[in-house]
């Protein structure tokens, strides 16, 4: 069976870092303008959402478990036995949870319809996503293993077609649910597009995993076709062997998935930090590092081939890693493109957020380019220092340690060099130009403090080890061809670090002298409310992109509200008006096609 819990846990740490940077934002991004009637309560919604969760859960998996047993009886399942727990069970779990559930969740729907403004509470919203987040991941599971049994690579259980039958009427359920309710506040509409692009993805990396070994195991099998003559078993050199159709439900069922909440779901959701997140940080970089790992693994195994150090000494099994590269290659040559030429026709749309996820998208793709290139220049010193310490000592065990090496330099180098150098060329032109406001960027003062500590650390740690080898021989039996060989990694280390260590120690001092109005008078920051009508987000992420900071929204809901048609340069002047308002509280309200500045107490 795939492992599908285990790939959901592998992502954790992902979703994780997504949940912790929407909640940054979403902090700094807090709107006001919320209704005053607190509704029921807070304390009182926690604790019916709570137990309603609590018994769904507990309900849906009792009828799991029925349903399952009357299969089995009906079908002869391993379950027809003396025991009668699984039934019992399901029982026990169904008669107490669902009158429970259902108490509770009508109880909450009457406190809706007689107050709508618990639609905008928080707790209701991450209820009912959280039910959607639960229904679909298990949903996925069960459609998983039922595809596989379609095909003929499992047997049938009747488990998971109970769970199809129960979670997708749940989700199905909550969705619509949520559909008519909508999202009647920034907050509420951030949990949808959590859950949305967290769904998105999972299903994209079970999409491309499927996708990918599926791809694997066909490019395996034709290779295996043109290079060997051995007759294995029939199902070990079929294309349509067990391992394809297992891999290929797992991306059907995560490319269905993926299809309905990404193209679908998200189809208009322009101007979100989070669709940013997931388009710059996870789809397009993933894809080019999917892409990089392929190409390193073919260009190292080609280099160790030349220089005489494979570790098969037949070709066909010392290039057998190929059809393994070439699915990588493809799968993420595909991810990237689709997902780059998304970005692209979005940009328009979404300026703001789209430039800063362009930036820190070009910084991080510059880090990686930076530690190829170091790991390279440190293997190419450890290769160099071998052939030194080779010319004076024949080394019997690992002596073509050195043209390992050699093949590790030069496949980082021709990685590393190109990616480095051509984004953060891209970085340094558009710091150049003051208009981007990259030269001031947390991104970019992020990326040279981290290259000046991590350069800074390597060589004082290094140096540290060097000195000690050195007075550990000096002092002992004195220097000889074991200190060289000692040495070799710290002293490797330190040429690969001051390297760059003293080119982003120049490139520090460049930013400083240019940008030195900057550091003398930073700028003020007021608390600046904008009242703005329908549509017009797009206006508020231009105003904070020339404020420099974020602002509050007040929604105008009024059928006479406007919204006003202002270029970067408008924002800019409107921008300068509030940093010249003579209060550190600031109103920002249409009037006509301009916006008017007011400072109140």
């Amino acid at each position: 069976m795939f492992p599908l819990f285990g790939l959901i846990f592998s992502i954790l740490p992902i979703i994780l870092l997504v949940v912790a940077i929407y909640g940054i934002v979403a902090w700094r991004r807090r709107r006001v303008g919320e209704e005053a009637d607190p509704g029921i309560g807070t304390v009182r919604r926690l604790y019916f959402y709570i137990v309603s969760f609590v018994a769904l859960m507990m309900a849906a998996n009792g009828i799991v478990l029925i349903i399952r047993f009357l299969l089995d009886s009906v079908f002869g399942g391993p379950l027809i036995s003396s025991s009668v727990d699984p039934i019992a069970t399901g029982i026990s779990l169904t008669a107490i949870g669902l009158p429970l559930w259902g108490f509770h969740w009508w109880f909450m729907q009457r406190t809706v319809s007689r107050m709508p403004v618990e639609t905008r509470s928080i707790l209701r919203k991450f209820y009912i996503y959280v039910v959607l987040g639960v229904s679909i991941g298990l949903t996925l599971n069960a459609a998983v293993e039922l595809l596989q049994w379609a095909l003929q690579t499992r047997d049938f259980t009747a488990y998971h077609m109970g769970a199809a039958l129960v979670w997708i009427p749940v989700w199905f359920f909550h969705w619509r649910l949520e559909q008519s309710e909508g999202q009647p506040s920034e907050d509420t509409l951030g949990i949808r597009r959590l859950y949305i692009y967290l769904v998105s993805l999972a299903t994209l990396i079970m999409l491309a995993a499927g996708l990918g070994r599926t791809v694997h195991l066909l490019f395996q099998s034709g290779y295996d076709a043109l290079v060997s003559t051995t007759v294995l078993l029939p199902d070990s050199t079929s294309v349509w062997r067990s391992s394809v159709r297992d891999m290929l439900a797992i991306g059907i069922v995560g490319s269905a998935v993926w299809s309905a909440h990404w193209l679908h779901f998200a189809r208009r959701d322009y101007g979100s930090w989070l669709r940013q997140l997931y388009l710059y940080l996870f789809a397009v970089l993933g894809g080019i590092v999917t892409m990089l790992v392929a190409l390193g693994i073919t260009i190292n195994n080609v280099f160790t081939w030349l220089l005489g150090v494979p570790t098969d000494s037949i070709a066909s099994l010392h290039f057998n890693f190929l059809p393994g590269a070439l699915a990588a290659l493809a799968v993420g040559f595909a991810l990237w493109s689709y997902h780059w030429m998304v970005a692209q026709r979005e940009a328009e749309s979404s300026l703001y957020e789209s430039r800063s996820a362009q930036r820190v998208y070009s910084y991080i793709l510059s880090a990686i380019g930076l530690a190829t290139v170091s790991i390279g220049i440190f293997a190419l010193m450890a290769a160099v220092w071998g052939v030194l310490i080779g010319l004076f000592r024949e080394v019997i065990t690992g002596k073509d340690l050195w043209r390992e090496a050699l093949a590790a330099s030069l496949t980082l180098a021709i990685i590393g060099l190109p990616l480095w150098g051509y984004y953060w060329a891209k970085v340094q032109k558009s710091a150049q130009d003051p208009d981007t406001g990259d030269l001031s960027s947390l991104s970019r003062r992020v990326f040279i403090f981290g290259a000046l500590v991590v350069g800074v650390l390597s060589v004082l740690s290094s140096a540290s080890t060097l000195l000690f080898f050195l007075l550990r021989d000096t002092l002992g039996t004195g220097l000889d061809l074991g200190t060289l060989q000692d040495v070799r990694a710290p002293l490797s280390i330190i040429v690969a670090a001051v390297f760059f260590l003293v080119y982003y120690w120049g490139v520090y001092r460049q930013d400083r002298a240019q940008g030195p109005e900057r550091e003398q008078a930073p700028p003020i920051i007021k608390d600046v409310t904008m009242l703005i009508g329908a549509g017009g987000d797009s206006l508020v992420s231009s105003l904070e992109s020339a404020l420099g900071y974020s602002v509050r929204t007040m929604r105008w809901t009024d059928q006479d509200a406007v919204l006003p048609s202002q270029s970067d340069d408008d924002c800019r002047e409107v921008a300068r008006r509030i940093g010249a308002a003579s209060g550190s509280r600031v109103l920002v309200i249409p009037e006509g096609q301009a916006l008017r500045v007011l400072s109140y107490r």
